[in-house]
């Protein structure tokens, strides 16, 4: 079976989710947001809210657990976690 666009970028999230979980050892009121790609599977067929889900979960994860939604500054950071790539390669699908 071919993979989407969609199943690409779930992919992509749960990669940067478990890394940003086990780079940072962020509490556990973070644990539920690793739940996020299983909730965007699930809705995926319904284009229009998986984007919306898929936007919140970028904002929230530049802007309050990165600190910045720049792609320069993301570029630079990529050198010291592999994972921005994932993050990068999301912004580039839903553009």
């Amino acid at each position: 079976m071919e993979k989407t666009q969609e199943d690409i970028i779930i992919k992509h999230i749960e990669i940067v989710t478990n890394n940003i979980v086990e780079t940072t050892r962020l509490n556990n009121s973070y644990s539920s947001w690793k739940n996020t790609a299983k909730g965007l599977n699930f809705i995926k067929t319904d284009k229009p809210n998986f984007y919306l889900g898929v936007n919140m979960w970028l904002n929230i994860t530049q802007n309050q657990l990165l600190g910045t939604e720049n792609n320069e500054i993301l570029n630079l950071l990529k050198c010291e976690f592999s994972w921005i790539n994932n993050i990068l390669e999301i912004k580039q699908l839903i553009n």
